[in-house]
């Protein structure tokens, strides 16, 4: 009895991994990210500073949306946290 029991839970192991196995594989593809075409220049304005000017080590970058963009005194009202 104890045999036939220890075969069953053997047998439900095997069958929860076949399971787990096959839904993984039949995940639906993950969509491609790709770059907008509305931001494409203003990424590569920032890729060409970032060669021109790269970051020191330790430094700190400072992203986001208009509001980091449009403050134009993030650099004195943080001088304490950005190296400089």
């Amino acid at each position: 009895m104890k045999r036939n029991i220890h075969k069953a839970i053997l047998w439900l192991c095997i069958a929860v991994v076949v399971y787990v196995i096959a839904g993984c594989a039949s995940a639906p593809p993950q969509k491609e990210i790709s770059s907008s075409p509305r931001w494409e220049a203003v990424i590569q304005k920032f890729e060409a500073r970032d060669q021109e000017q790269p970051l020191e080590p330790g430094g700190v970058v400072f992203i986001g949306s208009s509001s980091i963009a449009g403050w134009k005194t993030l650099k004195n009202d943080l001088v304490d946290y950005s190296g400089g």
